[in-house]
Parts: structure tokens; C-alpha cells; sequence
């Protein structure tokens, strides 16, 4: 085998008229040596192209209503076909593009949410693009905690917090604080199992995060409140 014409190379535990060439990560050129007694022949090379397929965004994207969504797909081979898939429903009336690399859908409504993939084709192969889930926020969404409650079980045998949240916006996200700890990451319910702490009062604040047009806003704190009491083994 070679690689972009660079030198060939003989691959190890090969010796037979059958190649199995497993988890391919580039396009490489191959040929055949065959030998015996009287001598040996090469066969014409032949290139083995790697059919790889890419979208941006490449996971998700949040756009504001009555904004263009665009999705872009780029096969690693030249001279690709490409056509969109939606997972569930049909494609807006007002899409442009279902053939193309790049899927546009104009003024996009809330009916235009969903999950796209696309497919490459070359040569009687056809590729599938990781899923890229489209969200559509609508300026009547805003961003406040819109519930909070606790369950506490504390005592000498167990240790155990649980605190459920939710915002108005579907689409937030959350940061939890202990007491005057920092903030970090998390989703609802939350669940500290065999945390330590000490009698007397303690807090869980919890905020949303939204993005809205590209910037992200944090929603007022609210706090869940909560009393320790252990008494110590005599």
C-alpha cells in the first residue's frame, strides 16, 4: 500500500490472495504481489477511498423565530450527491436546498423544529451524517426558575440530598450551588448521596442559563433551604 504517492510499504500478515483492511481512517492505494519459482508480478494499483460525511452544526443549534436556520453537510469525497432527511415530519414549504450540501429553512417556525441528517452518495454508496436537532425560541420565552423543591433524608444511616427544578424555558440550562460553594453544572433531579455536612442551616441555589440571539442570560437565583440535625452516637 501507499499513501498520496509516497513509497509502498508491505503490509504485515498479508500473505494471501484475500485483504481485509479493517477500521480504514485514510484513502490509501493498493496492489497484489504474486510470486513463485519463475518470478513474481504486480498488479495495478487500486485506490481505496475513505467516504467520510460531516454537518455544521454538528449537534445542535438554537435559533431565534423568524430566522434562517441553515444546515451545511461536506462529504470527504469529491463529487458527492447529497439530499436532507427530517427524522419526524415533512420539510417547510418555504426549505431550499433538499438536494444540496447546504439545507436552508427560511423565517423558521416552531412547526420547523425537528432533527436533520443528510445523506451523501457517490458511485452507488451513500453515507448518513450524525443527527443535528434544530430548536426554535420564541421571544415569549423568558428565563426564570419557575419551580424548586427538596427532599432531604439526614440522619446517622443516611446522607442524602435530592432537589428537583425547572425553568420557563424549554430550552435552559442549569447551575446548582451548596451552600457558598461554586457554581457547576447540573440537571434536574440532583442528587447528592453520602455528602457530609455539618448541623445547623444550609442552602441549594440553583439559576437557568438561555441563550437568546447568540448571548447567554442567567435567570435570578432561587434557593431551597434546609435544616441539619444529626444527633452523635453515645
Amino acid at each position: 500500500r501507499n499513501s498520496s504517492g509516497g513509497p509502498w510499504r508491505n503490509i504485515s500478515n498479508s500473505n494471501t490472495s484475500t485483504l481485509v483492511v479493517r477500521n480504514l481512517q485514510q484513502s490509501q492505494r493498493y496492489r497484489c504481489v504474486a510470486s513463485n519459482e519463475v518470478g513474481e508480478k504486480r498488479s495495478n494499483a487500486a485506490m481505496v477511498t475513505v467516504f467520510r460525511i460531516t454537518t455544521h452544526p454538528i449537534v445542535s443549534t438554537i435559533v431565534i423565530a423568524l430566522q434562517n436556520v441553515t444546515l451545511t453537510c461536506l462529504a470527504s469525497v469529491d463529487n458527492a450527491t447529497y439530499s436532507w432527511r427530517r427524522v419526524s415530519g415533512s420539510f417547510s414549504p418555504r426549505s431550499r436546498g433538499q438536494n444540496s450540501s447546504t439545507l436552508i429553512i427560511p423565517s423558521a417556525t416552531s412547526r420547523d423544529e425537528g432533527m436533520y441528517y443528510c445523506v451523501a452518495s457517490k458511485n452507488g454508496i451513500s453515507v448518513e451524517s450524525n443527527i443535528t436537532a434544530v430548536f426554535i425560541q420564541t421571544d415569549s420565552e423568558t428565563c426564570n426558575i419557575s419551580k424548586i423543591s427538596g427532599k432531604v433524608k439526614y440522619n446517622n444511616q443516611t446522607k442524602n440530598l435530592r432537589l428537583k427544578f425547572s425553568a420557563d424555558n424549554r430550552l435552559a440550562t442549569f447551575e446548582c450551588q451548596l451552600d457558598d460553594g461554586i457554581f457547576f453544572s447540573c440537571t434536574s433531579p440532583k442528587i447528592w448521596r453520602n455528602y457530609t455536612l455539618n448541623n445547623g442551616k444550609h442552602f441549594i441555589t440553583v439559576r437557568a442559563n438561555c441563550t437568546y440571539n447568540g448571548e447567554v442570560t442567567s435567570s435570578l437565583p432561587k434557593k431551597f433551604r434546609f435544616h441539619v440535625r444529626v444527633l452523635e452516637d453515645v
